[in-house]
């Protein structure tokens, strides 16, 4: 036994109806538009479909050609201090995860400020790195390395084409909510 809610049956019911409307054409016999579908099959219809790519797709592009930037950046560095390591890590007190890019020096400072946190001592000035100083010499050989490199400069033009196409996408799309919305 056949049981069928309102909109099965409906359906039921009109595909029962093609299929006798179909039936009862005699063998033989065309319809006047077959002259016309007959002509229309030698042409190639051309059906151009436009899309957004998912902003998951545009962000996964921004970390690689970050990564492939950072990458190259690493083995022409004269300086291990300056290697960048790029993932995602969580912050502390927090349980989400951020995407970011830090160079050596920068992850071992961290790590010594969180050591003397969990020790409660206080980092003294000479114990210090001086971060601003790093940051400042890591800029320089950057932009001598870019003038000498070639391939260094198209990782780094690629890095920030995908930065900025991710960017305007999501600020387009999210228009200016921050969370849950393609988040970084």
């Amino acid at each position: 036994m056949l049981h069928l809610n309102r909109t099965g049956t409906v359906a039921f019911l009109a595909g029962t109806l093609l299929l006798c409307t179909a039936v009862q054409a005699e063998p033989g016999q065309t319809s006047p538009d077959a002259d016309v579908n007959q002509a229309d099959s030698d042409e190639i219809e051309e059906i151009t479909v436009y899309g957004a790519r998912p902003l998951i797709n545009l962000r996964w592009q921004m970390h690689t050609t970050e990564k492939n930037f950072y990458a190259v950046f690493n083995t022409l560095n004269s300086n291990d201090d300056f290697d960048v390591e790029c993932g995602y890590e969580t912050r502390t007190g927090s349980r989400l995860t951020e995407y970011s890019c830090s160079a050596r020096f920068v992850r071992d400072y961290r790590s010594q400020l969180s050591k003397q946190r969990q020790s409660g001592s206080v980092a003294t000035p000479e114990k210090r790195i001086n971060i601003p100083e790093k940051e400042r010499e890591m800029r320089e050989e950057l932009a001598s390395l870019i003038e000498k490199y070639p391939d260094l400069l198209t990782a780094f033009t690629d890095a920030l084409d995908a930065k900025q196409v991710y960017r305007a996408e999501r600020e387009k799309r999210c228009k200016g909510t921050s969370m849950f919305c393609g988040g970084e």
